[in-house]
């Protein structure tokens, strides 16, 4: 099991969830989560580990609230397995959340989601 592992199954669990770009830090997570609304695609961005623009959104867990609690779960409970670290804290407790508006905005994004890996490394020098 890893985190990555563990959110690329959201789309499978999630058929109108679409996983597009994603880096699991150090100690955060970076994605951007596409939602197929009636009118097309909305995107989504989060950090930490969103909130949808689409009231009309549904899942299994209905709220993208609710899947990323779903998420947080499943991966602390197998962390705290391996690490036998029974019912530890994994994650923070909120996520920052960014609705993409535009494809500049996307691109934008999703740069920075792809550089961050490198940008961390620099800010620890």
């Amino acid at each position: 099991m890893s985190v990555k592992n563990e959110w690329m199954r959201t789309s499978m669990i999630r058929p109108d969830v679409v996983v597009n770009e994603l880096i699991v830090m150090p100690d955060h997570l970076h994605g951007i989560l596409i939602i197929k609304g009636s009118d097309g695609f909305e995107g989504v961005s989060f950090s930490g580990v969103k909130e949808v623009k689409k009231a009309d959104f549904t899942s299994p867990s209905k709220t993208i609230g609710a899947m990323i609690r779903g998420f947080k779960a499943a991966t602390a409970k197998k962390i705290n397995q391996l690490r036998q670290t029974p019912s530890q804290p994994v994650w923070q407790r909120n996520y920052f959340e960014n609705i993409i508006r535009s494809e500049k905005d996307f691109n934008n994004i999703r740069e920075y989601i792809r550089n961050n890996p490198m940008n961390w490394n620099k800010s620890m020098d």
